[in-house]
C-alpha cells in the first residue's frame, strides 16, 4: 500500500490529538495552523496601516483586524505557502512577522505586524475567562542583543469601539500583553504588562505585588519552576550561565537550530468591581511558570461597568517591535535595511485550561514531515 506523505501526516495527528486533547469540542473557540488559509501578506489587497472587516478590507479567514507599520522590503505579515520552511512540522504554513532595524531610533518601536480577532463566545459578547496557546521560533539570523517584540495579548473591547486603541481614555481594557525581550544587561526576559479595565480606565493601576508586572529573568526564584534550557539540556541553573544571566539560546535554543517554543496563557476576570480573585497562568514548553488568583482586573471607573459587563472578547498575535543597539552604536547600518523575522503556528483558543496541562502531561509532538509507506 501506498499513502502519501499529506495523509499520512493527517492521520498521524488525528491519532495525537485523539490520544491528547486539547479541550472538550464544545471549549474550543478557535484553532489556527495557517495551513488552509489562502495566501495573504498585510500589504497585498491595502497599504492602510489599520485593517478591518468591518470596513470591508480583506483579511485571513477568521480574522477580524490587523495594524502594521514598517518594513523594507518584506510585509509586515505574511503568511504564504512559498514560506513553509518557516512552519511548525516544515510544511504547511504559519503566521510570519517581520521587523526592522532603525539606527537612529534605538530601542523604538518601529515596526508592527499585529493581527486580531473578537471573541464572541457562546452569547455572542465574549467569555468570563480564556486560555490561548501557540508556539513561536525564530529567524536562525535572529539578533538576541536588544530586542524585543510583542507576541500576544488578550482583552476586551469596547463594543463598537476600535480594537487597536489601547491606551488611557481608548476602548481596550482589561488588557495583558507578552512580549519577548533580550537586553545585553538582563539577558532573556519573560515581559508581562497588565492594564486594568474597563475600556480606557484604570490603565496604570498599582497592582499587588502578587501580580507579576514587568519582566522576570529566568533566574531562580522569579518563577514557579525552571524551565527547559534549550540550549544545553536539563533545566535553566537557577544561576543563570556564568555570567550570571539567562541567554536568548538557553530560553528559545540557539536560532539556527530552529526550535519552537510553546506558551500558554489562562485569564479569568474578577467576580465584581474590585474583588482580587481574577486569574493569570502562565505556561512555557506546558511548565506552569506564573500564576496569580488575585488580580483585579476591573476597577472602580465612572461608568459603574461590572465584570458582568466587560468580558474577554479580543485577542491579537503579532504586534510592534524593535531591533536595538544605541545610537550612534548601532547593531547595523540604516543602509542595510536590516530585517528579521519570527513565526507564530498552531494556535488555538478554548474556555478552560486543557487537561493535559491540569494533569502535567506534555503536548503531543508534530506528526512526522517525511514518510512514505510502501
Amino acid at each position: 500500500m501506498f499513502l502519501t506523505n499529506a495523509r499520512l501526516k493527517r492521520y498521524l495527528f488525528a491519532l495525537l490529538i485523539g490520544a491528547t486533547p486539547l479541550a472538550s469540542q464544545a471549549e474550543v473557540l478557535f484553532e489556527e495552523n495557517f495551513d488552509d488559509q489562502p495566501d495573504w501578506t498585510s500589504e497585498m489587497y491595502s497599504t492602510e496601516t489599520q485593517k478591518d472587516v468591518l470596513d470591508g478590507d480583506t483579511m485571513p479567514v477568521g480574522w477580524d483586524a490587523s495594524y502594521t507599520g514598517g518594513g523594507f522590503g518584506n510585509d509586515p505579515i505574511q503568511i504564504l505557502a512559498s514560506q513553509s520552511d518557516k512552519a511548525r512540522g516544515g510544511t504547511g504554513k504559519a503566521f510570519v512577522s517581520w521587523k526592522e532595524h532603525n539606527a537612529e531610533r534605538a530601542k523604538q518601536f518601529v515596526s508592527n505586524s499585529t493581527l486580531a480577532k473578537r471573541i464572541e463566545g457562546p452569547n455572542g459578547i465574549g467569555v468570563d475567562q480564556l486560555y490561548a496557546e501557540f508556539w513561536v521560533r525564530f529567524d536562525p539570523n535572529w539578533t538576541a542583543e536588544e530586542n524585543q517584540s510583542k507576541f500576544f495579548r488578550v482583552y476586551s473591547s469596547r463594543p463598537g469601539g476600535n480594537l487597536f486603541n489601547a491606551f488611557s481614555g481608548g476602548d481596550s481594557g482589561p488588557l495583558f500583553l507578552f512580549d519577548y525581550r533580550h537586553s545585553n544587561n538582563f539577558g532573556a526576559q519573560n515581559n508581562l504588562t497588565f492594564r486594568g479595565g474597563p475600556w480606557g480606565h484604570n490603565y496604570k493601576p498599582d497592582w499587588p505585588p502578587s501580580v507579576p508586572v514587568g519582566n522576570t529573568n529566568f533566574l531562580g526564584g522569579s518563577m514557579l519552576q525552571q524551565v527547559i534550557d534549550k540550549e544545553n539540556g536539563g533545566l535553566i541553573p537557577a544561576g543563570g550561565n556564568e555570567n550570571g544571566i539567562v541567554t536568548h539560546d538557553m530560553v528559545w535554543g540557539p536560532p539556527s537550530t530552529g526550535q519552537w517554543t510553546k506558551y500558554g496563557f489562562f485569564v479569568k476576570m474578577n467576580s465584581s468591581i474590585s474583588a482580587a480573585d481574577g486569574v493569570f497562568m502562565q505556561w512555557i514548553d506546558d511548565l506552569l511558570v506564573l500564576k496569580s488568583e488575585e488580580v483585579q482586573w476591573v476597577m472602580p471607573n465612572s461608568e459603574n461597568l461590572t465584570p458582568n459587563e466587560v468580558k474577554w472578547n479580543a485577542i491579537a498575535i503579532g504586534g510592534n517591535d524593535y531591533i536595538g543597539g544605541e545610537f550612534p552604536h548601532p547593531i547595523y547600518p540604516n543602509e542595510a535595511e536590516h530585517e528579521e523575522w519570527y513565526a507564530i503556528d498552531d494556535f488555538v483558543i478554548s474556555t478552560e485550561i486543557p487537561e493535559r496541562l491540569m494533569n502535567g502531561n506534555p503536548s503531543p509532538p508534530r506528526p512526522p514531515t517525511s514518510i512514505d509507506i510502501n
